[in-house]
């Protein structure tokens, strides 16, 4: 399962029902006004401020339905108008002159709709090739229930800088958390080829090291063709889960580690680290992989830095894991469906200004038959 967050509306999405309805409730609502208060009070400059209003919420019609309440509102006016009144001396160089702003309005909202329905076609387009890139994470593989959660750092897009996938192979259940380095669309192409070998690595190559070599290579190929300013590097954590799920084997690029949540507790996991993807040149020799042994109702937490990275308005960093943990210690047994809802939520509780993207993998052991490790 795939939580994608996304806190802004596409743009080219109409305006909400209240505001389109909103130039029209107004000039209904200046009739009784006119009526009850003092002939100081005049109200013809929000009659002739409706027009430019309803062009840029509503189409052309809308907009020529509003335009002729204004018109018919300020005529009005002018007939029963206080003929004492300055405001009313020169009303017929005025009315000349709403009439000028009704057409105006009208062309424009004709104008914005013509490109407001270019820009759906064009999100349209591109929300489908962006979709085509986000992994289908499935609910479940086995014993293991997996959910992903992101949240691009740019709004108006889906995709960005992290990466993850899982995949079912004769080896195990085979999985990966990236992060490349920049975000938003510049990082896609990046992700597009890590996607692509990691897919291709997963069926033929037999254990994580030989997975993260095809991965380098395909950085450095990606990189040779790139100036020095524009060389790119990720990182990553490759995960196994072989056959029957007793253990999970780790590999990590510079990669943050998983967290282990166990009967109510948050363990960070530990592993040799290794240089982010792209850099691992500097190696002198195989990465070293890791084995931790599970019990039922594990559940591991992959995910990126930018959710330890995210600060609130006073500059604090999200503290991930203590929150998390006294989440877990006050509301076990978790899900992980709970846990990704958790997260994203108290992300915003917590005030936190996105600046990176975001990205979280739940991965949860269970299956009864899988026995607790000793302790």
């Amino acid at each position: 399962m795939l939580r994608l967050s996304r806190q802004q509306p596409w743009p080219g999405e109409p305006a909400p029902r209240w505001a389109r309805l909103l130039p029209m409730a107004v000039l209904l609502a200046l009739i009784p006004a006119e009526l009850l208060t003092t002939d100081r009070v005049q109200f013809t400059f929000a009659v002739v401020a409706m027009p430019p209003l309803a062009a840029l919420l509503n189409g052309p019609f809308v907009t020529g339905v509003v335009s002729m309440g204004s018109i018919g509102l300020f005529s009005i006016f002018y007939l029963f108008g206080p003929g004492d009144s300055p405001i009313y001396d020169t009303d017929t160089d005025g009315l000349s002159t709403l009439i000028g702003i009704c057409l105006m309005s009208v062309l424009m909202a004709w104008v914005r709709v013509r490109y407001s329905a270019r820009l759906v076609r064009v999100n349209t387009v591109a929300e489908a090739a962006q979709l085509a890139m986000l992994p289908r994470i499935p609910d479940a593989i086995g014993s293991l229930r997996c959910v992903a959660w992101y949240r691009p750092a740019e709004q108006d897009t889906m995709v960005g800088g992290d990466l993850f996938d899982v995949q079912e192979t004769s080896y195990g259940v085979r999985v990966i958390v990236g992060d490349v380095k920049g975000h938003g669309l510049d990082a896609v192409a990046t992700v597009a080829a890590l996607l692509g070998s990691f897919r291709e690595g997963v069926l033929d190559d037999p254990d994580l090291d030989r997975m993260g070599a095809r991965l380098e290579r395909r950085m450095v190929w990606d990189n040779a063709t790139r100036d020095e300013w524009g060389t790119s590097f990720a990182t990553a954590l490759l995960l196994e889960f072989p056959p029957g799920n007793r253990e999970v084997r780790m590999a990590t690029y510079g990669h943050p580690m998983p967290l282990l949540l166990r009967r109510g507790t948050v363990h960070e996991l530990t592993a040799p680290p290794g240089p982010p993807l792209g850099l691992t040149d500097q190696l002198s020799s195989e990465m070293a992989t890791v084995s931790i042994p599970l019990a039922f109702d594990d559940m591991l937490l992959a995910y990126t830095d930018g959710l330890t990275e995210a600060r609130n308005r006073h500059g604090e960093f999200y503290p991930m894991v203590p929150r998390l943990a006294e989440r877990v210690r006050t509301a076990t047994p978790t899900t992980p469906e709970d846990t990704v809802a958790f997260i994203d939520g108290d992300l915003d509780a917590f005030g936190a200004r996105i600046r990176d993207d975001l990205a979280l993998l739940a991965i949860r052991l269970s299956d009864s038959r899988v026995k607790a490790p000793p302790a």
